[in-house]
């Protein structure tokens, strides 16, 4: 009989996961992130979906800095 794992979510290494990915990985990830994010069924969605989104969106805003024109 099979056990289920759990890995445990890594923040950090998440980060530098995504400061290493080329803007268009990024885009797909932060549109894959935002559509596992919708909720599905009427079920609030996972928070590490939530945490994932949140930083991909930070490292966008990082990369891409809203300019005041």
């Amino acid at each position: 009989m099979g056990s289920v794992g759990f890995q445990l979510f890594d923040l950090e290494e998440l980060r530098r996961q995504l400061r290493a990915m080329p803007d268009e990985y990024l885009l797909r990830y932060g549109r894959a992130g935002a559509n596992l994010c919708r909720p599905h069924n009427g079920e609030a969605p996972r928070p590490e979906f939530v945490v994932q989104l949140r930083e991909e969106r930070r490292e966008w805003r990082r990369r891409f800095p809203k300019q005041n024109t």
